[in-house]
């Protein structure tokens, strides 16, 4: 049995490959110069880590991969370095029964927590830009529009009054439903590796046998993909916007299945390695024969709750009719539907 599939990181072409149809994640931008490494954000490769920790990166040690802060041409960034996928381990975490509904190919474009990212944020880019094409066409409209106003109304705007109406808050997080993605990048095993294992004690990568016994400029190069970086160590931030993201993610096909509140940074969501994303094998194969999956698909909503009741914030917002929740549940109704950034903020 093969330990993984062959496919090129070093391309601008999107991933995963394969189907056009299925959503993909670019390659990040072209730059000059090294990687700088500024520090390890996720855990020591020694420390054993809670799922309840407070940490946004902490989750990521030693299990998919590891996550750094960064700098690239100037800028900051938390890059998460993914371990390797081998398919006989793959199959063996699924087991028999799982294992023998999927070929080589889709387990490893699907399943791989690589390839689960990619195709997570290649759907919400694709919301993204097509939010982002709506404001364009509007900003286009309103500023015609504001050409036509009368030179008497924009006197009136800069005449020395002082509105007592209070700005808006503007942070980084507004319009965002998820912790955003810039791409994917290949990272170099000869540059990089060594310097990784001297610098923060991190050897295991679960590469393959075979590669791993070749010299280091021969090597398969590291999988990684370039997020914005958080800063704030805040976790729950505005559950109500929580939820409505959450919503959100789930009507666009997007299912993270592992909500708690190490993989929240500053109230958005930045890990979806274990993500079912629309069209998906597992979903697939249990829509056909008929079982439901509602179960499956609604178990993060009562991780969401289980965040929000933990955080200590004082709120009615709730995913669920659970009734340890049923006290304090708003009555407010969120809608699931497909709410435009603008409805977010």
């Amino acid at each position: 049995m093969r330990s993984g599939l062959s496919y090129n990181l070093q391309t601008d072409a999107e991933l995963p490959p394969g189907n056009d149809n299925d959503p993909k994640l670019g390659r990040f931008r072209s730059f000059a110069g090294e990687i700088q490494f500024k520090s390890l954000l996720s855990s020591p490769p020694s420390s054993s880590v809670s799922s309840a920790s407070s940490n946004s990166y902490e989750e990521d040690s030693g299990g998919h991969g590891h996550v750094f802060e960064v700098d690239i041409d100037g800028d900051s960034f938390a890059l998460k370095i993914f371990k390797f996928f081998q398919i006989p381990v793959a199959r063996q975490k699924l087991g028999p029964i799982w294992s023998e509904r999927v070929d080589d190919k889709t387990l490893t474009f699907q399943y791989d927590p690589f390839f689960a990212e990619c195709r997570a944020y290649g759907r919400i880019n694709e919301h993204r830009q097509e939010i982002r094409d709506k404001r364009d066409k509007t900003s286009k409209r309103n500023a015609a529009q504001s050409e036509k106003k009368s030179s008497k109304k924009r006197k009136t705007s800069t005449s020395g009054t002082t509105s007592n109406r209070k700005p808006r808050e503007e942070m980084w997080t507004k319009g965002e439903i998820a912790v955003p993605c810039h791409g994917y990048l290949a990272v170099s095993a000869a540059k990089y590796e060594d310097f990784l294992s001297k610098e923060y004690g991190i050897t295991d990568w679960s590469r393959p046998e075979r590669d791993a016994k070749l010299s280091a400029n021969k090597r398969q190069p590291f999988r990684a993909l370039v997020k914005t970086l958080v800063r704030s160590g805040l976790t729950v931030l505005n559950p109500q916007k929580m939820l409505r993201d959450l919503k959100l993610l789930r009507s666009l096909g997007v299912f993270q299945r592992d909500i708690h509140a190490g993989n929240y940074g500053d109230g958005l969501l930045l890990d979806f390695s274990v993500a079912w994303t629309e069209p998906y094998w597992m979903a697939d194969w249990l829509r056909d024969k008929g079982s439901p999956l509602e179960a499956r698909q609604s178990k993060e909503l009562y991780q969401f709750d289980e965040v929000i009741a933990a955080s200590g914030i004082k709120t009615k917002v709730r995913a669920t009719p659970d009734p340890r929740f049923a006290k304090t549940r708003s009555r407010k109704k969120i809608t699931s539907g497909h709410e435009s950034y603008s409805e977010l903020d």
